[in-house]
């Protein structure tokens, strides 16, 4: 019966295959120069198809294979064995807890999440955003090389610039000065540079180098920031600018 059902299956795909090569040729009865032309036509329509094909492609965001956790210091590690939010599948991520274990089934509390959503995977927590009273599994308690910066200080003209956006309500979120300065501290304290911007190794002035600024988005502001040996410090909090509306430079 299967072989049967195979011996048909080949005769259908041959059939349908005639059909299309029947379908793409021009009919019989037009003359050369006839021919000629829809031959060319044809042509052109598949070259049009290749090059929306290709451009459709090149449309479609990037995504990288591997990435840098930070708590590698530099190592990869295939994206799907992270919580990197650069994914090519638009999946969230939520803290979760493991209540109990049965069988092949876990059961989770706590997850941000609507009802009926499917739980695609679990990872353990790591050692830094374990919420109070949690564990982490031994491979992961092991990693506190995550973030070693123990403070976040202001500077008084960054401090005096943040106070001015959140009383003139140039901050979409926060009302509250307290409230945002300490959005920023949580923020920088995670040590927010990649490995390769120096994170993890020590701070640029203490190698004798010059030091190095970086800058980050918050809210409605672009934050300026030094980072040192344990400690980060704001320089400047000022009104961001978009790139398209900056003006040209003389």
């Amino acid at each position: 019966g299967g072989g049967g059902g195979g011996g048909g299956g080949g005769k259908g795909a041959g059939a349908t295959a005639e059909a299309a090569a029947e379908a793409l040729s021009p009919p019989s009865g037009l003359s050369k120069r006839q021919r000629g032309r829809a031959q060319q036509r044809q042509q052109q329509q598949q070259q049009q198809q290749r090059r929306e094909c290709e451009a459709a492609a090149s449309a479609a965001p990037q995504v990288r294979a591997k990435v840098h956790p930070p708590g590698l210091l530099g190592g990869s590690i295939g994206l799907f064995a992270t919580r990197t939010p650069h994914r090519p599948n638009p999946i969230g991520l939520s803290l979760a807890a493991l209540l109990h274990v049965e069988g092949g089934t876990l059961l989770l509390g706590g997850a941000d999440l609507i009802d009926g959503t499917p739980v695609l995977d679990v990872k353990p927590y790591l050692f830094h955003d374990a919420p109070a009273g949690a564990t982490v599994p031994s491979w992961c308690a092991a990693r506190s090389d995550a973030s070693r910066i123990a403070s976040v200080h202001f500077t008084a003209a960054a401090d005096a610039q943040l106070a001015a956006a959140v009383a003139d309500g140039s901050l979409r979120f926060y009302t509250d000065l307290e409230t945002a300065r300490s959005a920023i501290s949580q923020m920088l304290q995670l040590d927010i540079r990649s490995v390769h911007q120096g994170r993890g190794r020590q701070p640029a002035a203490e190698r004798g180098a010059a030091e190095q600024l970086y800058s980050c988005r918050f809210d409605a502001l672009e934050l300026e920031f030094v980072t040192l040996e344990q400690r980060v410090e704001v320089r400047r909090c000022v009104q961001h600018v978009p790139a398209g509306s900056r003006p040209a430079r003389k």
